[in-house]
């Protein structure tokens, strides 16, 4: 018992500095291409957080079973190296019964592996698409950038020239309006003015953008 034990800490510890590094190098790539997407004004900085929680569950369903195999490796590399299996083996431990004492760790990277891929990455890729479709949905002018047509959701697409000092207001806004389908609208509208900022309603939380003109 005391034997299967210290095999399988020295397996899932080795497993989990593995997985941490992998996860640590994945996460930041698409971290970094999150970032890149939200400073071109695709959705705002405030949801990253929240996607790369979605993109977790895919990134271990690719990462335990590589970290798994790679822990068994340096684990047990080691543990030749340094003439421990011989000595087990010596002890009685055929090499059989060392690969039933691995199995149960297999057991558990399976299960949670199996759970990641049938039930967690969908739901995870579910809700990062809700999100991205609802920050669309949504008129959300933080998103714009100074010296860019933007689309900001709602078939609206923006152009400002720049922030003020605080970044509070926007200068020289423009902004077109294509309905959208099966809208009561039916024509495009393009509104023109010196300035403007958005604005939140307490009482629905819609957002609405206040222009004042030259």
């Amino acid at each position: 018992m005391i034997l299967f034990r210290y095999l399988t800490r020295e397996v899932l510890l080795t497993m989990s500095a593995v997985a941490g590094i992998l996860l640590v190098v994945i996460m930041g790539s698409r971290f970094i291409r999150y970032f890149s997407d939200a400073a071109e004004g695709d959705f705002p900085v405030t949801i990253l957080g929240s996607l790369m929680v979605f993109h977790l569950p895919g990134f271990m369903e690719l990462i335990l079973p590589l970290s798994f195999f790679l822990g068994i490796l340096l684990a047990y590399g080691q543990l030749y190296m340094n003439s421990e299996i011989t000595v087990v083996v010596a002890g009685g431990m055929s090499p059989t019964r060392l690969l039933r004492v691995t199995l149960l760790p297999a057991t558990v990277v399976a299960v949670l592996v199996g759970l990641c891929s049938l039930w967690l990455t969908p739901a995870g890729a579910l809700q990062t698409e809700a999100t991205l479709e609802e920050q669309r949905s949504r008129l959300d002018v933080s998103v714009l950038a100074p010296g860019r047509f933007q689309d900001f959701g709602g078939g609206r697409t923006g152009y400002i020239t720049d922030f003020n000092s605080d970044g509070t207001e926007m200068q020289e806004v423009l902004v077109h309006e294509q309905p959208m389908a099966g809208a009561e609208k039916t024509h495009s509208y393009i509104t023109r003015a010196g300035t403007g900022y958005q604005e939140t309603s307490v009482e629905t939380g819609s957002r609405f953008l206040v222009v004042r003109r030259w």
